[in-house]
C-alpha cells in the first residue's frame, strides 16, 4: 500500500487540476490503508506528507497552508513514532522553509544534521525546498558547515 501511495504520489506531479487531485487522493488513501494494516509505519506517515506537500506546492493562499499543514501533521506523527526519523526531520526543515519560516526550516535542518554521516552539502544545496530562504545569511552559515 505504502508503495501503491508512492507511485500513485509519483504520478500525480506529472499532472495539474482535477486528474492530478484524483492521484493525489487515491496515493492518501493508499498511505491509510498502509496505516490500518500496519499503525506504526513511520515511512507512510512521511511520504503522506511528502503528497501533501507536493500537492500544496500547486496551490496558494488558505489552501496551500492547509495543506502544509496536514503535511506537517503526518511528519509529526512519523516522529512521534519514531524519533529521529531522518526523513521526516529533512521533510519538516523543507515544509517550514516552503512556507518562509527560516527559524523552523534551521531548527529542523540541525535536528537532521545532528550525528547524521549523510548530512550533506549537496542535498541542502540541490533541494528547491529551500530556494526563498536560500540568501538568508543564517542558512547560509548552516550549510557552510555541513561535509
Amino acid at each position: 500500500m505504502n508503495n501503491w501511495g508512492i507511485a500513485l504520489s509519483d504520478q500525480a506531479k506529472t499532472k495539474s487540476g482535477a486528474e492530478a487531485d484524483a492521484l493525489f487522493a487515491q496515493a492518501g488513501e493508499k498511505y491509510a490503508e498502509a496505516l490500518r494494516i500496519k499503525p506504526d509505519k513511520h515511512g507512510a506517515l512521511n511520504n503522506w506528507g511528502l503528497a501533501l506537500s507536493d500537492q500544496a506546492k500547486t496551490r496558494s493562499g488558505a489552501e496551500a497552508e492547509a495543506l502544509f499543514e496536514r503535511a506537517g501533521e503526518k511528519y509529526a506523527e512519523a516522529l512521534r513514532i519514531k524519533p529521529g526519523y531522518r526523513s521526516a526531520l529533512f521533510n519538516m526543515a523543507c515544509l517550514f522553509a516552503l512556507r518562509g519560516d527560516i527559524d523552523n526550516s534551521l531548527r529542523w535542518l540541525q535536528k537532521w544534521a545532528e550525528g547524521n554521516p549523510e548530512a550533506m552539502k549537496s542535498k541542502v544545496e540541490t533541494n528547491s525546498d529551500f530556494n526563498d530562504i536560500r540568501e538568508n545569511e543564517q542558512f547560509q552559515e548552516f550549510v557552510a558547515g555541513l561535509s
